[in-house]
């Protein structure tokens, strides 16, 4: 199975499968998922340049802007927690799949572009 992916202005997005990052940072073990945007329920993607991008209503920013609910650590449909720097770090770089599929360039260039939180 490989990843959905797509380029946009020279990078390149793959369809978000990870681990819980705010879990991660939690010490919670969590299945990889695919995730999707609350306000519209569309696909998320992950870029090298450290931005997600909702692929149905084009919503782009940066991760460090996007905070994560999931029925593990979310006490309610609302509440959505943003990880740190090393709770995505983590849950990017042991997404296997994503990781084979991106290769090593790709992941230590989203590291590079998530820069200080």
């Amino acid at each position: 199975m490989r990843l959905e992916k797509f380029e946009e202005s020279g990078f390149t997005y793959f369809k978000l499968r990870i681990s819980c990052p705010v879990c991660v940072d939690q010490g919670k073990n969590t299945p990889q998922t695919y995730w999707s945007h609350f306000n519209c329920g569309g696909p998320i993607f992950v870029g090298e340049n450290a931005f997600f991008r909702c692929n149905s209503c084009n919503v782009s920013r940066h991760v460090k802007e996007w905070g994560f609910n999931c029925p593990t650590h979310s006490s309610s449909p609302t509440e959505f927690l943003k990880p740190s720097a090393a709770g995505y770090a983590q849950a990017v770089s042991t997404a296997g799949q994503m990781v084979s599929e991106t290769g090593h360039r790709w992941l230590i260039e989203f590291m590079k572009n998530m820069g200080e939180f």
